[in-house]
């Protein structure tokens, strides 16, 4: 029998650990701790990745979240709209930015936010939709975007799932006002530790960035021009990225790959994996199958020493820590069904061909 955890981190690191070391020395030699030639780097080689005019790197994808919303100037009544289906940074950082979130259900295929729910809870006092492409699959860009231009409504892609996402030829992550990256170790891009980084074709909106990541600083050493945070990244995460992102395109053509021979295996059971429409290019950060057997699933994959997780086990309507937007159980089905069925099952480029064909001969046999 294999073993095959859900994510395996040193089989991308230890054949890095060198160029990591040669990394690490030159940013000693250099005395560029904070922000330096490597952020820069970063910095530049990103937005060229994404088709953006700019990028600020900073110290983590929620770090990215507040100090972009921050950046747009939102006011305390104005309401931004948003996913219960994602991870909790996501509101989080509208509430800390001083706004207030509204949920809307997701599309059942894609977990993303459905256009028809958004337009169900928008009200006059609605200012922005902040939407998550989610596991990596692009959210439907056309019709939101079309949308917000039509609302007059800021627009803010969190794409910490989705590095090098494609949605009919374009980028995920240069469609909205600003959008934001994580680069926590597990995603498709990963720092050895804490990064994000923030996109936008925006000058105004770089620089108000920028301004709120490095406390209201703007080129004069001391001079403050408004309340702000120290959240840029340290230079040493930048350099580690840098060495990484040559390979980020064969890392997502690889998690491609791994999910297309998943869904093969699927194909034809009595069961939903994910989708992705024919006109979008998801880099995947999870392939997840949908069960209302899950933790059967679960079990008979762990017994065949398969790991396997759950993204996200409970919506965030109904967490604690937002217990008083007063939502409920039954607000969002859709995204309470999707919570309760889903689990993810191993997708990182380094598996070997053996073991994705052991996972595949898994679920051949499965009884779904």
């Amino acid at each position: 029998m294999q073993s095959i955890s859900l994510f395996n981190l040193s089989r991308q690191i230890q054949p890095l650990q060198k160029a990591f070391t040669q990394a690490f020395a030159e940013t000693l030699a250099k005395n560029e701790f904070t922000y330096g030639s490597a952020t820069k780097e970063l910095e530049e080689n990103f937005a060229k990745f994404v088709d953006c005019r700019h990028a600020l790197a900073v110290r983590s994808g929620t770090a990215a979240l507040i100090v972009a919303l921050k950046a747009l100037d939102l006011q305390a009544n104005d309401e931004v709209i948003t996913t219960p289906m994602t991870f909790s940074a996501t509101t989080d950082a509208i509430i800390l930015a001083g706004a207030k979130p509204i949920f809307a259900d997701i599309d059942p295929l894609t977990g993303n936010l459905d256009l028809q729910a958004i337009k169900k809870v928008k009200t006059k006092r609605t200012k922005a939709v902040l939407l998550v492409h989610f596991a990596g699959v692009p959210c439907e860009m056309d019709e939101i975007v079309d949308f917000c231009k039509q609302n007059k409504l800021l627009l803010i892609e969190d794409a910490s799932h989705a590095h090098g996402s494609i949605y009919k030829g374009k980028k995920v992550g240069s469609f909205g006002d600003v959008a934001c990256f994580s680069f926590y170790p597990s995603k498709a891009f990963g720092a050895l530790g804490n990064a994000g980084i923030i996109t936008t074709n925006s000058q105004e909106i770089l620089q108000k960035a920028a301004m709120f990541a490095e406390h209201g600083l703007s080129g004069q050493k001391y001079r403050h021009f408004l309340v702000g945070f120290n959240e840029k990244i340290d230079n040493l995460q930048a350099a580690f990225l840098n060495v990484k992102f040559p390979l980020l395109p064969s890392w997502i053509e690889r998690r491609l790959e791994i999910a297309k021979k998943y869904q093969k295996v699927l194909e034809g059971k009595k069961v939903k994996c994910s989708f992705w429409p024919d006109y979008v290019q998801p880099s995947l950060y999870v392939f997840s199958i949908f069960s209302k057997d899950r933790d059967e699933l679960a079990k008979y994959l762990a017994d065949h020493g398969v790991g396997s997780g759950i993204y996200y086990p409970v919506p965030l309507h109904l967490q604690k820590s937002f217990e008083f937007l007063a939502y409920k159980k039954g607000d969002f089905p859709l995204a309470e069904a999707y919570a309760q069925t889903t689990l993810s099952i191993p997708l990182y480029p380094e598996l070997t061909d053996k073991e994705v064909d052991y996972i595949c001969d898994l679920l051949r046999k499965y009884q779904f």
